[in-house]
């Protein structure tokens, strides 16, 4: 058995008022203590007060640990925010990330925050072969993305297939456009490969 938490809940009492168009907004009745005013200045804290500190922790295929400190994660989402400003990615043109939980996955949303572009994860079910692609094109239609990602290679290749010629750029003849690009991250010599990102046209979805 652990030790005991050093930790006492605070008063949740809230006001809760019911608007016109069917949102609520809560209120709390306690002033909020301070908070930071964006998320990636957590991690930025982290990284300089426990640099060597684990951050997450995933398995890995052979069951075994695979962990991320603050110091490292802090690098590597800085690499991964360079190569996501080369991208042309907007508020307009968001960054669409096909994936499912998973470090690479953590990362690159915090890379995204890190530069300031929106994001949005969408389940990789939704760009199994066997559907029909209805809701991945919906989602697309709706979000008009600047780049999709995928962790896994099947995934972006299901986008980037005729089903979906709207999404990603195929390969045209002349002029070449840019294949998708691999961001890797590099650590004490080791290469890996975070996501595959492929560009995304201005164009919606096609019907299959």
């Amino acid at each position: 058995m652990g030790g005991e938490l050093d930790w006492q809940p605070g008063d949740f009492s809230t006001d809760a008022v019911w608007r016109e168009d069917g949102s609520l907004l809560l209120t709390p009745r306690c002033a909020l203590a301070p908070s930071p005013a964006r998320l990636t200045d957590t991690l930025l804290h982290w990284a300089a007060a426990a640099p060597d500190r684990t951050m997450v922790a995933q398995r890995d295929a052979r069951g075994e640990w695979r962990h991320v400190s603050y110091g490292e994660a802090l690098a590597r989402v800085r690499r991964l925010a360079a190569g996501l400003t080369r991208l042309e990615l907007s508020a307009e043109r968001p960054l669409l990330i096909l994936s499912g939980n998973g470090i690479e996955h953590l990362l690159l949303g915090l890379a995204a925050m890190y530069i300031g572009v929106p994001f949005c994860p969408v389940s990789p079910a939704y760009s199994q072969a066997s559907s029909d692609l209805g809701k991945l094109r919906e989602v697309v239609e709706l979000l008009t993305p600047g780049a999709v990602a995928a962790t896994k290679p099947r995934v972006l290749a299901a986008v980037t297939s005729r089903k979906t010629s709207g999404l990603a750029p195929a390969a045209p003849a002349s002029p070449p456009s840019p294949a998708p690009r691999s961001m890797r991250s590099t650590r004490e010599g080791e290469t890996r490969t975070n996501s595959a990102v492929a560009p995304a046209p201005t164009r919606p979805m096609a019907a299959p």
